[in-house]
C-alpha cells in the first residue's frame, strides 16, 4: 500500500480553493460588465429617439426635451406646428390668454427656445370700447377693456397742454400716449376725463402772475423765465397782451451807503423778439411799469420764453451785498 504524500494534499486543497474564487471573480466582472451594456443600450436608445418627451403640461405650458444631442426643432414655427397650433411667435414676458407656452431645452440649461403656441379659432374674443369714439382729445372718454369695471381708463390731463388719451385698436386691444393740445388750448379736467379746449380770454384775465426775493452778491443776472404755451397762448388768436412789472431794491449792509452812481440795478424785461424793456436805478427805489400794446408791442412767438432779468450795474462794489423783490403779471390788454 502506497502512503499519500501529505504535502501533494495540501497543494491541491489550495488549487481548489483558487478555482473557485477565479469563477466568483468571473462571474461577477461579467455581471458588472453586462450590467454597464444594459445601461449604455438603454441611454443609446434614450437619446436616439425619433419622439421628443414631453414632461410638463399644465395651465397651459409644455416643457419639451430633445431627443438627441442634436435639436429636432430650430424655429418657434416648427416646435408649434408639431405639437398642433398653427400660429406662433417668440415668447417676450408673457403669452396671451388661450395661448400655450412652450420651453424646449435639455433640463439644467438655458432654453434654446421659449414660443407662444396658439390656433387663432381657439382665442377668446376680447372687447374694447371707447366712450369718446376713439383717438380724440378734443372729447373727454373712458376706454374699457372686455367689459370689465377694473379695466377701464380714463383720459386726463398730463399737464397744462397735454392730455393722456386713451384708446382702442383695430384687434380690440387698447393703448394709451400722450398728445399736445393744439396752440392756443389748455387741457380742461372733467368728471368724465380729461380734454382741450380753446380757452376764451376776455380783457383783463390773468394769464399768469408770480413774484419773488433774494439777496445777492456778484454780477450774474438774476433771471426768471416764463413759457406762455403751458396757458394756452396762442399765436393766432385776436387778444394783445400786457405785463405789469414791479421792482424794488435796498442795499442789505451799511458798506454800500455814500456811493450813489456806483452801485445800481438794471432791469430787463425779453418778449419773444427780444428786449423790450431795460432800466437802470442808480439808487435804491421801488417803482412799476405797465408794458401795453398802446406803448410795447409785445410778441409771444409760440415757443420763446418771456424773461425777466436783474443785475447789479455797472459792477457790484466790494462787500456791499443787494436785497430785490418784485412782482409781476401777464394779462390780456384788448381783445380785437
Amino acid at each position: 500500500m502506497v502512503e499519500k504524500d501529505p504535502r501533494r494534499n495540501k497543494m491541491a486543497k489550495k488549487s481548489k480553493r483558487f478555482k473557485k474564487k477565479t469563477k466568483r471573480i468571473i462571474l461577477f466582472s461579467s455581471i458588472f460588465v453586462a450590467a454597464l451594456i444594459i445601461i449604455a443600450a438603454i441611454t443609446f436608445l434614450v437619446l436616439n429617439s425619433k419622439s421628443e418627451s414631453f414632461v410638463n403640461t399644465l395651465n397651459g405650458t409644455l416643457d419639451i426635451t430633445p431627443s438627441s444631442q442634436s435639436p429636432t426643432y430650430y424655429s418657434c414655427e416648427q416646435i408649434c406646428s408639431q405639437n398642433g397650433f398653427s400660429k406662433s411667435y417668440n415668447f417676450f414676458t408673457s403669452c396671451k390668454a388661450g395661448e400655450t407656452k412652450i420651453t424646449y431645452g435639455y433640463p439644467g440649461q438655458l432654453p434654446l427656445f421659449i414660443c407662444c403656441c396658439y390656433n387663432e379659432a381657439t382665442l377668446p374674443i376680447h372687447t374694447c370700447t371707447d366712450t369718446d369714439g376713439g383717438d380724440n382729445k378734443d372729447v373727454p372718454g373712458t376706454v374699457t377693456y372686455d367689459n370689465n369695471i377694473n379695466n377701464r381708463y380714463m383720459d386726463s390731463c398730463f399737464d397744462a397742454t397735454t392730455v393722456y388719451e386713451y384708446r382702442c385698436n383695430a384687434d380690440n386691444s387698447w393703448q394709451g400716449g400722450k398728445e399736445s393740445c393744439d396752440s392756443g388750448e389748455t387741457c380742461i379736467s372733467s368728471r368724465s376725463g380729461g380734454y382741450c379746449k380753446a380757452h376764451v380770454w376776455n380783457p383783463g384775465d390773468t394769464v399768469w402772475e408770480g413774484s419773488g426775493a433774494a439777496s445777492i452778491i456778484g454780477n450774474s443776472p438774476q433771471t426768471s423765465s416764463i413759457d406762455l404755451s403751458q396757458y394756452g397762448i396762442g399765436v393766432d388768436g385776436n387778444c394783445r397782451l400786457g405785463i405789469q412789472l414791479s421792482t424794488a431794491w435796498q442795499y442789505a449792509n451799511d458798506k454800500c451807503v455814500g456811493i450813489p452812481g456806483m452801485q445800481g440795478v438794471k432791469w430787463d424785461f425779453y418778449d419773444s423778439n427780444g428786449l423790450e424793456y431795460t432800466r437802470t436805478d442808480t439808487t435804491p427805489v421801488s417803482l412799476g411799469v405797465d408794458l401795453h400794446p398802446e406803448t410795447h408791442i409785445l410778441n409771444w412767438d409760440g415757443h420763446t420764453k418771456w424773461i425777466a432779468s436783474m443785475m447789479p450795474f455797472p459792477f457790484q462794489y466790494p462787500d456791499c451785498s443787494i436785497t430785490y423783490e418784485y412782482t409781476a403779471r401777464i394779462y390780456i390788454y384788448d381783445c380785437l
